[in-house]
Parts: structure tokens; sequence; C-alpha cells
């Protein structure tokens, strides 16, 4: 928390401070507050592209391997920069 929301929780504590105040108090004591940064959009979609036809509809089952693959992407961040990882599975592999 930082500057906006401790004096708030102060006074739900019956403790009065006023921001300015609060900001004051920190800078005599030396405190500093790492700020969070807000999650950044990487990705934008367009809503005039196509979206995928939805073939499996709902039907996970596979009855022969290569059939029906499925995968995932997430993104990780690690020290400042991202990382991508990406799964791929047959679902034939999965019963």
């Amino acid at each position: 928390m930082g500057s906006r929301e401790l004096p708030k929780k102060l006074r739900e504590e019956m403790i009065e401070m006023t921001r300015d105040c609060f900001i004051n108090l920190m800078k005599r004591l030396n405190l500093l507050v790492n700020q969070r940064f807000a999650y950044k959009v990487n990705t934008k979609r367009k809503h005039s592209d196509a979206v995928a036809v939805n073939s499996l509809n709902m039907s996970f089952n596979s009855v022969a391997p290569n059939q029906v693959r499925i995968g995932d992407m997430s993104y990780l961040t690690t020290g400042g920069s991202w990382l991508y990882s990406a799964l791929v599975m047959d679902l034939y592999d999965c019963q």
C-alpha cells in the first residue's frame, strides 16, 4: 500500500492522518513504496478478423492418434523479460 491506501486504512482504525501528512512521515522515516505495475495487454484482437471455426464442437474423444490436437500458450515474466511456453497435445493419448 502507498500514500493513498494507507491513510484510508488508518482512518478505519480511528487514526486521522491526511495523505500529505503521511507522505511527510514516510520521507522523515526514509520509507519507500515499491509501486506495482498494472497488467499490460500485449495482444489486441481486431474485431474485423475472422474467428476460427469450432470443429470439435465439445467432442474431445479421438479414436486414432494424430486426429485431434489441442494447444495452449502461456506468457511468463522473468527478470523484466517475457518467456513464452507453448503446449501441443494429442487427445488420443489422454483417454
